[in-house]
């Protein structure tokens, strides 16, 4: 599946890593390289990786564009192409078509913007859980 967040969150772990690990040798130079200060700057380094799978956690957990189930779901073979429907029962989006060397239903969805594609992919059972034909009201 393509989402807005995935194209952010892409080199974010490798370039905080680097960087840490890069900061970490210089503390560790600049204290005189005693064993102390490497075990210290270890320990930092371990908590530094535990906030960034934190981080990582939250990155995914409200940066994902299905955030709920419908109450009235399509099924994805009934899909017709160049009709309407709703993503999360509030966001309209456009099915395009299916894919069917990677199994995935493609959807042009309002607000989903992405330069390289402007087509968001779900799986089968994604399609089931979270696109209905008509819009919902929450209460």
């Amino acid at each position: 599946m393509k989402n807005p967040v995935k194209y952010a969150w892409k080199s974010f772990p490798s370039l905080m890593l680097i960087s840490a690990v890069f900061v970490l040798f210089l503390a560790w130079i600049s204290n005189g390289a005693t064993p102390m200060s490497l075990l210290k700057g270890i320990a930092m380094l371990g908590m530094y990786l535990v906030l960034l799978f934190l981080d990582a956690i939250l990155i995914v957990r409200w940066g994902t564009i299905l955030n709920r189930k419908v109450d009235h779901s399509v099924i994805p073979e009934e899909l017709v192409v160049g009709q309407r429907y709703w993503l999360n029962g509030e966001t309209w989006a456009d099915y395009a078509g299916f894919e069917s060397y990677t199994g995935q239903y493609i959807f042009a969805i309002y607000e989903v913007h992405n330069r390289n594609d402007p087509h968001t992919r779900l799986l089968r059972g994604q399609v089931s859980q979270y696109i209905s034909k008509e819009q919902e009201v929450f209460e």
